[in-house]
């Protein structure tokens, strides 16, 4: 009888030391994080929108969460915004301001905040969908976040989207918006400049680029700035600093199209100019599937 007793207890610590182990792994284990990583305007939220629709217990953080509050300090650190202001007319003066803001920004702060949030999140969250842009701070930040999402599962997308359906994109935002609400089309362009370059053979090739294309581009933002309240000389001024940084960047010894990679590393892309965000997500959905994310 004292046997059997024995052998009932030392069996119940056994099946209790399971259970334990069982739920500390259960409660160790963290989601995965969805980075959507693409330039403005390419279709990021419409995709991370979808996602979380389609994706059981998921979140979506976004890098303008936190950027948007640092911008706004320090615009009022130098009296360009005042409380009795619009939230669109704050955001207009933040992207009219944006070169002067950028620097007084603690970019690693901010992108600090935004990398806890998404470790945080991932505890408690099968899914983190990300939407952020690598590339703010300078061209090694994709560097930092990898430091910071170690031990954590991720899926890099990159969002995709030529700079004429970028171009696209923006004048159907734009229309019938409030000129505070218009988002300006050479920020987003320059944002392309500094998230791609020219393909190298060791590049994944995402798209081939015409000069032809950057040039109707132009057109849509050359014909769409004057709607902003620019004058014609910063239309023209503007304008040509943007095709010129493309073409010294893109179209060296005059070439005519450039196959283009992107400057940060991904585990796949998706293309808005060619795929519906439905599609993009479909894709996505199946790529972490297949690798059982």
């Amino acid at each position: 009888m004292k046997n059997i007793y024995t052998l009932f207890l030392l069996t119940s610590v056994i099946i209790v030391s399971i259970a334990i182990f069982i739920f500390c792994k259960k409660s160790s284990k963290t989601g995965t994080v969805i980075v959507l990583n693409g330039t403005g305007s390419s279709g990021k939220t419409s995709i991370s929108k979808l996602l979380q629709k389609q994706l059981q217990d998921s979140v979506t953080l976004s890098i303008d969460d936190i950027l948007w509050p640092a911008f706004k300090k320090e615009a009022q650190d130098l009296a360009l915004i005042n409380p009795q202001m619009s939230k669109e007319q704050i955001e207009q003066i933040i992207i009219e301001n944006v070169n002067v803001l950028s620097p007084k920004v603690q970019w690693l702060m901010v992108l600090q905040q935004l990398y806890d949030q998404a470790r945080f999140l991932a505890r408690t969250h099968q899914y983190v969908i990300l939407d952020t842009v690598f590339g703010i701070v300078d061209r090694k930040d994709y560097d930092y976040f990898v430091q910071q999402m170690q031990g954590l599962t991720s899926l890099v997308v990159l969002v995709y989207c030529d700079p004429l359906h970028l171009a696209h994109h923006i004048v159907a935002r734009n229309a019938g918006a409030k000129k505070e609400e218009m988002r300006d089309m050479l920020v987003h362009m320059r944002g392309f400049e500094a998230m791609y370059a020219p393909a190298t053979l060791e590049d994944v090739v995402v798209e081939t680029v015409t000069k032809q294309d950057v040039e109707y581009a132009l057109r849509f933002v050359h014909d769409s700035l004057p709607e902003m309240g620019k004058s014609q000389a910063q239309v023209e001024q503007q304008v040509a600093e943007v095709r010129d940084l493309y073409f010294k960047t893109f179209f060296p010894d005059d070439m005519h199209e450039v196959q283009i990679a992107s400057r940060f590393a991904f585990d796949m892309f998706v293309n808005t100019g060619n795929l519906s965000s439905q599609e993009c997500v479909q894709l996505i959905l199946s790529k972490s599937n297949h690798q059982n994310l």
